[in-house]
């Protein structure tokens, strides 16, 4: 006949109860302020109430988590995203994460001409980066900030044969205005930089704020014998 232990064990773990917990009874329970720090000498199966929130804690996986695993519902919080001055809009404004679970797909920017988007961090500074693959450890709701960098251009030139100047290889939006300096070719006199193979559209600088991939074509004259 099955005793009074064996039904209130039963009860025990019908009613979301974990043997762990069962076997740390005599483990710390913790009652602090939510301005405290958390109790970093906890072992397998302590508590941490913060009595000014109501938030509940339990020590397992050698970290502390806002809920006790697999025995409460989900725990949910809201990211807001924060597009900042380098984009024009961001969709969705806001997602919803749930607690010990990877963030998943944040929201995504339409960055201003010349940038793109680096991705989404918790401070204004953006030193703290958030990716999807992250496991949720928030304890309320948040702002995420977007981080949005200058894209790099490739500048191309097509020499003819001939030798180029300092001229730089790359640029980017907020690159200063570039004068191109000229190329040289032996038996040649350097006529300039064209934005066409025809050599018909004259180009003597990148101007600041210009934005795409450059292809500039030398242009030369043959130098007649005897000069």
């Amino acid at each position: 006949m099955t005793n009074r232990n064996e039904l209130a064990f039963d009860a025990f773990l019908s009613a979301g109860g974990r043997l762990d917990q069962l076997l740390q009874r005599g483990t710390p329970k913790y009652f602090i302020k939510s301005t405290d720090a958390k109790p970093t000498d906890a072992v397998l199966g302590s508590e941490l109430y913060y009595v000014d929130t109501g938030d509940y804690f339990v020590y397992y996986d050698d970290e502390w988590h806002l809920k006790v695993q697999g025995s409460y519902s989900d725990i949910k919080f809201t990211l807001t995203a924060v597009k900042g001055d380098l984009a024009s809009a961001v969709a969705p404004e806001t997602v919803t994460v749930t607690y010990d679970n990877a963030y998943g797909t944040l929201p995504t920017t339409t960055p201003t001409t010349g940038y793109e988007f680096e991705g989404w961090y918790f401070d204004t500074e953006l030193t703290n980066e958030v990716s999807e693959t992250d496991i949720v450890k928030i304890e309320d709701d948040a702002n995420i900030y977007a981080k949005h960098v200058p894209i790099v251009y490739a500048i191309t030139y097509d020499l003819d044969g001939g030798t180029n100047g300092d001229n730089p290889a790359t640029y980017t939006v907020v690159t200063p205005t570039i004068t191109l300096a000229g190329a040289t070719k032996e038996g040649f006199t350097f006529d300039g930089w064209f934005r066409d193979a025809g050599k018909t559209t004259a180009v003597t600088d990148i101007p600041l704020g210009s934005t795409g991939d450059v292809v500039l074509y030398a242009g030369f004259t043959v130098i007649p014998e005897g000069e």
